[in-house]
């Protein structure tokens, strides 16, 4: 009797060790999958652990990894193996009878499991951060709205405190209530939405009355972020240049077979749009087109010319992409466009740092020469890729306008200015 007993817990003893190994393995994978940022799930009808066989089937990134490591690492192989074999002859059982409730048929690898795999290392990391934050004397909170893929508002709750380091802790995307004591918040950071700032039923103001003492920054990013946005808004000459280069970046991009143009001339270099909310999309733009003051040789502008050209001579295109092409050409080509790098200037100081950017005076003098640099250097690679075009070198001469003078009527006879 003895025997069995011992043979009975051995077997139990065997069987708790394997499964502790199995999921040692299934925990490493989801946070694999985590770190690298990648999604769980595949396809809902090849999920179940009698699919795992056929390779032709979406079973998703962890069955997918979990099925790859089977191969090699004999534990996951036995377990594997056998979850496969269960589940199918559930599956026939199910078939040949009338479907009733989920048996005990323990797998590890259902969806459900993984969920709870999941909440438990997000309870265990919530966890650390708030030990982390008590033994700190003060923190501070930043929140912001974001959207995830479907289109859904989520909050995201950061947190800064100060230990022999300073930290800054995602800590929840979602409303969370961890224990900590709001009176010792003595900071707060935001954008500039009216839900966060507000006088009366904001955020900010909120806060106030819990801890009075803390102190709300409207974050300095979202600031100059607004700033660049309405200074490229309100300039004529940035309108027309961002507006141009945004324009060719949709041109090209809504069509393969103008795209198959442009890899075939920039080698497969990326060409983007610009936000409408973002500044350094902007600055991006402008590097990448115009390239830097020093090094011109990484831009696009010459490529965008070619493609454009090529566009514009094949009979392969319609006549009003013909016609779009030819005046995006006309446009690049103008010396209005080119002399506009002072704009590349000022975003160069922007991204550098704020200071730069109050401090530092523009040099319209040097900026002069880095202009008719660039125009020597597009002319040459131009006329390198044999294409009859000529980059402006100075502005067009345009006829002044004269005010029409009626009879008896003085030139230049001073304004007399009545007094109130």
């Amino acid at each position: 009797m003895s025997d069995i007993n011992s043979r009975l817990t051995s077997g139990k003893r065997y069987e708790v060790e394997r499964n502790k190994a199995v999921l040692e393995r299934l925990i490493d994978i989801i946070k694999l999958i985590g770190k690298r940022g990648l999604s769980y799930r595949g396809a809902r009808d090849a999920e179940a652990a009698y699919t795992l066989n056929d390779s032709s089937l979406d079973h998703g990134n962890f069955l997918e990894i979990v099925m790859l490591l089977s191969k090699y690492d004999p534990v996951f192989k036995e377990h594997t193996d056998r979850a496969i074999y269960k589940s199918q002859k559930s599956k026939n059982r199910q078939t040949v009878s009338r479907p009733g409730r989920p048996g005990g048929l323990v797998t590890f690898l259902s969806k459900t499991n993984v969920d709870y795999i999941i909440e438990i290392i997000g309870s265990l990391m919530k966890t650390t951060i708030a030990e982390n934050i008590r033994k700190a004397p003060f923190f501070t909170i930043q929140i912001d709205f974001t959207q995830d893929i479907n289109v859904h508002d989520q909050l995201a709750i950061i947190i800064r405190f100060v230990t022999d380091d300073i930290d800054e802790k995602l800590l929840a995307i979602i409303d969370c209530k961890s224990g900590k004591d709001v009176k010792n918040c003595i900071g707060s950071s935001t954008d500039g939405a009216s839900n966060m700032r507000g006088q009366y039923n904001g955020f900010s103001s909120c806060l106030n009355k819990e801890s009075p003492e803390q102190v709300h920054v409207w974050c300095y990013a979202h600031i100059l972020d607004l700033v660049m946005i309405d200074t490229t808004q309100v300039c004529n000459e940035s309108t027309t240049l961002f507006g141009l280069l945004n324009s060719i970046a949709v041109f090209v991009r809504e069509s393969y077979l103008r795209m198959n143009k442009w890899h075939e001339n920039s080698k497969y270099k990326f060409i983007s749009c610009i936000g409408d909310t973002r500044w350094w999309a902007k600055d991006r733009c402008l590097a990448k087109v115009f390239g830097t003051y020093l090094n011109p040789n990484e831009c696009l502008y010459v490529e965008i010319i070619q493609t454009l050209n090529e566009i514009y001579e094949s009979n392969g295109f319609a006549q009003d992409v013909r016609f779009k092409a030819k005046c995006f050409i006309d446009g690049l080509l103008k010396y209005e466009t080119t002399k506009r790098m002072n704009i590349v200037h000022a975003f160069s100081m922007v991204k550098t740092t704020i200071s730069t950017l109050q401090s530092k005076a523009r040099d319209f003098n040097h900026i002069k020469d880095l202009t008719r640099t660039f125009i020597e250097w597009a002319n040459c690679q131009i006329d390198d890729v044999e294409l009859e075009y000529n980059i402006e070198e100075k502005f067009p001469m345009k006829r002044i306008k004269k005010k029409k003078k009626m009879p008896g009527e003085i030139p230049n006879w001073p304004k007399r200015i009545q007094k109130l």
